[in-house]
C-alpha cells in the first residue's frame, strides 16, 4: 500500500507523458522534459551540420564540433531550451482542462487544428524570444502527448506522423462518437495489451478528472470507447475498462506500457521535425537568423572582456561614469556577433588586500557586479595597480581586451616587466584611462612629478602591448570613456540613456520605426535599470528611420544617444554646410542628415 501510495502522489497530475521527472522506482521512463531536449539537440544539431557551421562528419556529432571551444555558448544554447522544456511540461497543468490539448477523448481533429493555430501565431512572438519559446512549449505539448494517448503508435510504431498539425493535410479518419474502439477487459490495470481493435482509424482514450466522460455502454456490452487507463483516470472502470495511453513503463500506470518507448522516439522524431522539416518546419515561419536567436546558436568570441578598476576612496568622484560606460559596453555586447566568451573585473585598492578578481560568463551577472561598486580605503593616492592588471590578465583568455580605470599612480610600479611580460604572453593589450583628481590635491610640484610618473608606468605599458592611454580631468572623464567604449567591441547598435528613473515610469516604450513598441528583452533588445535611476537600453542591427521614446508621465528627461559600429573612424566625421564644403561635426549626429567618415 505505501509503494502505490508513493506512485500516487508522482502521478496525480499526469494526463501525457510524465512532464519532468518520473518517480525513482520508475527511472526507465521518458518524461516531456526528455523528449524535448532530445528532439531540440536533434534539430539544432542538423541544423549547425547542413549549414556547414562545422567541419563535424555527421549530424550527431555537428553540436559537439560546434561548441568544442565554447562551454559558455553550449550552456546558452541549453538555457533557451529549457525555457521550451518548461513551458511543455507547464502547458499540461495549465491546460489540463481543455481535453484536445492533451489528444484526449478522440478530439484529434480539434488538437490537429489547434496545433496549426498555435503554428500560425509563432511570427508574432519574433519581437519576445522568451514568449516565442514559451509558445513553441504549448505547441510541442501536443504533438508529443498524441504519442502517449492516441492509437498512432499501436498501428504504426515508433514512426511520427508528420502530418499531424499541418495546414493543409488530410488528417487521417478519426473514429466517430458511436464507433466503438476498445475491448472490455477483466481487469483495469493489468493485461491490457489486446483491447484496442481498431486498426484503420486514430482514436484516443477518455480520461475522467480532464474535462471529458467516457460515453457509457450497456452493463453486458463487449465493446466501448478506450480510457486513456492508469491509477489517476476512473473512466478505467467503465466498459471498455482499461485504457491505451503509454506514458510510463509501469503497467499499472499505463496500460500500453510496452510501446512506451516506442511512443517516446516518435515524439523525438516529431520534436525535431516541428523545427526543420524541410518543407513544414517552424524555421521555414522564422528564418534562418531568428531561428538561431531563439537558440543562441553561436559561438561567443574566445575571449574575454576585461576591467581592472581602481576603487579606492578618491575614485568616488569617477566611479558613477566609470560604471555606467562598463554598463554600455557590457550591455551592447550582449547577445550581438561580440559576445565574449565572458567578463573579468579586478578591483584593486590600498592596500593590496583589498584586491578582488571576478569573472562572469553571463553579461547581466557583470551588470549586476559593477552596480555594486562603492569606494573605499586608499588615502595615500598610489594603488596596488599592478596587482590590479595583473589578476585581470591572468583570468582573461588570450587576445582579451583590458581597460584600465584609475586616477592615481601605480605603488607598485616595479612590477612594470611583470605586467608587460604577461600581457605579452597572452597576446592582450592594456589600454588605460587615466584621471588626475587624485594628484590634483598635492602641491603643484608633487603633481608634476608624480602625473609624470603616472603616465610613464601606464604610457610604458600601453606601448608595450599594444594598447592606448587616455588622459583627462574629471569633468571630461565622461567623455574620455566614450571615446574608450567606440574603440573597443565595436558593435552595431544605439543606446539610450533615461535619467531619474521612477517606478511609475515601467509603461515608458521606445517605439520602433514601423510604429510598433520594442519589448525587452527581445531579439537584440535589453534595458537595464542601474543602481543610480539610470536606464541604459541597447537596440542591435538597426533599421534606418526614426524611434521614438514615449512617456507615460509629465517628467523631464536627460537623454544620451550613443552610436556604435563596426566601422572605425581614422579621422574623423564631417557633416555638409550651406556652401557645400565639409566641416567637423560637433556634438551628437543628428536624426535626418547625412555625414562623411573619413
Amino acid at each position: 500500500m505505501m509503494y502505490i501510495l508513493a506512485i500516487l502522489a508522482v502521478i496525480s497530475s499526469v494526463s501525457a507523458f510524465y512532464p519532468r521527472q518520473p518517480s525513482p522506482e520508475d527511472w526507465r521512463t521518458k518524461t516531456h522534459f526528455d523528449i524535448t531536449l532530445i528532439g531540440t539537440l536533434q534539430a539544432i544539431s542538423t541544423y549547425v551540420f547542413k549549414n556547414n557551421m562545422t567541419n563535424a562528419k555527421s549530424e550527431s556529432s555537428a553540436l559537439d564540433e560546434f561548441f568544442i571551444n565554447d562551454y559558455n555558448g553550449w550552456t546558452a544554447m541549453l538555457t533557451t531550451i529549457n525555457t521550451v522544456r518548461e513551458s511543455v511540461a507547464d502547458t499540461q497543468e495549465k491546460k489540463r482542462g481543455i481535453p484536445y490539448v492533451h489528444c484526449h477523448a478522440d478530439l484529434i481533429k480539434l488538437a490537429h487544428t489547434h496545433v496549426i493555430a498555435c503554428r500560425d501565431r509563432l511570427l508574432s512572438r519574433k519581437d519576445d524570444i522568451n514568449e516565442l519559446q514559451k509558445l513553441i512549449g504549448e505547441c510541442l505539448y501536443t504533438i508529443q502527448s498524441f504519442y502517449s494517448n492516441t492509437n498512432w503508435v499501436e498501428m504504426f510504431g515508433k514512426i511520427p506522423y508528420l502530418d499531424f498539425g499541418i495546414k493543409g493535410t488530410q488528417l487521417m479518419r478519426v473514429a466517430r462518437s458511436d464507433e466503438d474502439t476498445c475491448l472490455d477487459m477483466k481487469d483495469s490495470l493489468v493485461s491490457c495489451k489486446d483491447n484496442l481493435f481498431v486498426t484503420n482509424m486514430l482514436t484516443s482514450g477518455f480520461h475522467h478528472g480532464r474535462a471529458n466522460r467516457k460515453p457509457a455502454r450497456p452493463k453486458n456490452a463487449l465493446k466501448g470507447k478506450c480510457s486513456h487507463g492508469g491509477l489517476n483516470d476512473d473512466s478505467r472502470n467503465f466498459i471498455a475498462k482499461c485504457g491505451i495511453n503509454k506514458e510510463t513503463t509501469v503497467e499499472a500506470l499505463s496500460p500500453h506500457y510496452h510501446l512506451h518507448h516506442q511512443a517516446y522516439e516518435a515524439a523525438v522524431e516529431a520534436t525535431k521535425q516541428f523545427f526543420i522539416a524541410e518543407d513544414t518546419g517552424i524555421l521555414n515561419i522564422l528564418g534562418d537568423e531568428l531561428f538561431k536567436t531563439l537558440f543562441q546558436i553561436k559561438q561567443r568570441t574566445q575571449v574575454s572582456l576585461s576591467f581592472a578598476v581602481d576603487f579606492s576612496g578618491s575614485m568616488g568622484g569617477e566611479i558613477a561614469a566609470v560604471k555606467e560606460q562598463i554598463i554600455q559596453l557590457v550591455t551592447s555586447t550582449i547577445g550581438s556577433n561580440n559576445e565574449p566568451t565572458d567578463y573579468v573585473l579586478s578591483l584593486f585598492n590600498d592596500p593590496a588586500s583589498l584586491n578582488e578578481g571576478f569573472v562572469y560568463t553571463s553579461g547581466q551577472d557583470m551588470i549586476d557586479k559593477i552596480a555594486t561598486i562603492v569606494v573605499s580605503g586608499g588615502g595615500d593616492c598610489p594603488e596596488f595597480a599592478a596587482a590590479g592588471i595583473l589578476k585581470a590578465i591572468e583570468l582573461s583568455k588570450p587576445r582579451s581586451t583590458v581597460i584600465v580605470f584609475t586616477d592615481a599612480d601605480a605603488k607598485d610600479d616595479d612590477r612594470l616587466q611583470e605586467v608587460t611580460d604577461a600581457a605579452l604572453a597572452k597576446n592582450i593589450p592594456i589600454t588605460s584611462v587615466l584621471s588626475s583628481q587624485c594628484l590634483s590635491r598635492k602641491r603643484r610640484d608633487i603633481l608634476v612629478r608624480k602625473r609624470r610618473e603616472t603616465q610613464l608606468f601606464y604610457q610604458s605599458l600601453s606601448e608595450s602591448t599594444g594598447g592606448t592611454v587616455y588622459s583627462t580631468d574629471k569633468d571630461n572623464f565622461g567623455s574620455v570613456l566614450t571615446e574608450v567604449v567606440e574603440v573597443v567591441f565595436p558593435t552595431s547598435e544605439v543606446l539610450i540613456e533615461t535619467y531619474e528613473w521612477q517606478d511609475n515610469e515601467v509603461g515608458n516604450k521606445l517605439i520602433n520605426v514601423d510604429g510598433t513598441a520594442i519589448t525587452f528583452p527581445s531579439t537584440g533588445a535589453s534595458r537595464v535599470i542601474t543602481s543610480n535611476n539610470e536606464v541604459i537600453i541597447s537596440i542591435q542591427n538597426l533599421t534606418h528611420g526614426a524611434y521614438f521614446l514615449h512617456k507615460n508621465i509629465n517628467h523631464i528627461y536627460v537623454i544620451n544617444i550613443t552610436a556604435q559600429s563596426s566601422i572605425k573612424v581614422v579621422d574623423g566625421m564631417y557633416e555638409k554646410s550651406t556652401s557645400g564644403s565639409l566641416v567637423t561635426l560637433k556634438g551628437s549626429p543628428v536624426s535626418g542628415k547625412f555625414y562623411n567618415a573619413d
